[in-house]
């Protein structure tokens, strides 16, 4: 049986800590934070931050200055970007020859409040073109109350600009409407009315770049049955994991993920990153797997591990995890990502949210993203498979349904 915490895992938590303790942002609260996307003891995770600290062990520092020059880069050019944006709205709204729409009169009174002496090229432009106005339509406009859905709209885009923010900037009309009728706040929202203020609003979801990379194989016959048949579904959780490698670019070289499904409740139950692709790179991510379901006390045994037919999978050093928890391997055919669908759509959706949004500078820089992302996705993040909640939200469900069952 798996140590309730691994050498790997407790390395990796001190890292994080250390990374986050160093950038005055992300500082405060550092210790109870990673705790909790590791599922880790804060007491324990603190101990092991002292002890690491009283050792004189210096903590790696290249990310976090790196992450400062990405903090200001990303500040200018959000600046500048603001700047065009005032340049061009202002050549386009008073330029002698700009080009009026038939929407121009409604959209006058959001403008910025301007004078009569302002207003009154703009009148002259429009007096040539279908979208013709008096002065005083203007004043009516902009001195109308809004109507009850217009200020009911804009409460809602504010909600949903919240919840899209809040979540990685991925959310597509399905999630949207889920949590905000899952909030209450504004009572039943109907589905096509957060589609239009997404469309309103310029919300738009992520989407999946369809790639497959190629892994090594193990040899047909060092690989056991495929007890899975393409067939995912499982009542409770605990019963089948799926497992997967995936790679991911950065300046430094290559970088590789690996991650531990659980196929009734979507939690990522392990993972790890790390810089290359030996055995230890999935066995470190099934050890905190097993940790992790010790330590919350719920057994294992028989519990199917699906996986593709990867050397790392196929490794003695994995086979003997398996079988000290008594955890029964299950392998895909050779080629086939459809044996592993399940895991490799959580690689796309990993690449798709995270990965593919940006240019990674190191391996540091991945590993304290991608344990804020993992935390983010097992406790916030809604999942339609299992009823439009977080997977550890559908993890408690399940276990009470199988307790009442049992």
């Amino acid at each position: 049986m798996p140590s309730k915490y691994t050498p790997e895992l407790k390395a990796r938590a001190i890292e994080l800590v250390l990374h986050a303790q160093g950038d005055p942002d992300t500082a405060r609260g550092a210790v109870s934070r990673i705790a909790d996307e590791l599922n880790i003891s804060r007491e324990t995770l603190r101990i092991w931050v002292r002890t690491h600290k009283e050792s004189g062990m210096s903590a790696p520092t290249e990310s976090v200055d790196l992450e400062a020059e990405n903090r200001r880069l990303r500040k200018e050019l959000a600046e500048s970007q603001r700047a065009n944006e005032i340049l061009k709205k202002a050549s386009a709204f008073f330029a002698a020859d700009a080009r009026a729409t038939h929407t121009s009169s409604r959209r006058l009174h959001r403008r910025q409040p301007c004078s009569l002496r302002g207003l009154a090229p703009i009148i002259r432009v429009l007096s040539d073109t279908p979208a013709r106005i008096a002065v005083s339509t203007y004043y009516a406009v902009k001195s109308r109350p809004a109507s009850a859905r217009s200020v009911q709209d804009d409460e809602v885009a504010a909600a949903l600009h919240c919840i899209y923010a809040d979540n990685y900037s991925c959310y597509g009309a399905r999630k949207l409407w889920a949590e905000i009728n899952r909030e209450g706040t504004f009572g039943h929202v109907a589905r096509c009315t957060v589609e239009r203020i997404m469309g309103r609003e310029g919300l738009r979801g992520i989407r999946r770049r369809v790639k497959k990379p190629a892994t090594r194989s193990a040899d047909a016959d060092e690989c056991p049955d495929d007890l899975v048949d393409r067939d995912f579904d499982v009542e409770f959780p605990n019963m089948l994991w799926v497992a997967d490698i995936t790679y991911i670019p950065t300046r430094a070289g290559w970088v590789y993920a690996a991650f531990v499904l659980d196929a009734a409740t979507r939690e990522i139950v392990g993972w790890q990153v790390t810089n290359h692709l030996r055995a230890s790179l999935a066995r470190d991510a099934l050890d905190m797997a097993l940790s992790a379901r010790l330590r919350a006390g719920q057994d294992v045994s028989g519990l199917i591990h699906h996986s593709d037919r990867g050397v790392q999978y196929r490794s003695v050093a994995y086979g003997k995890s398996l079988a000290d928890s008594k955890v029964v391997a299950s392998v895909g055919s050779k080629g086939d990502s459809y044996d592993n669908a399940m895991a490799e759509a959580l690689n796309s959706v990993f690449k798709a949210e995270l990965i593919d949004r940006r240019t990674w500078p190191a391996l540091t820089d991945v590993i304290v993203e991608t344990s804020k992302w993992v935390g983010w996705y097992n406790t916030r993040r809604l999942h339609s498979a299992v009823g439009y909640v977080p997977p550890v939200q559908a993890h408690r469900q399940l276990l009470d349904k199988q307790a009442v069952a049992a």
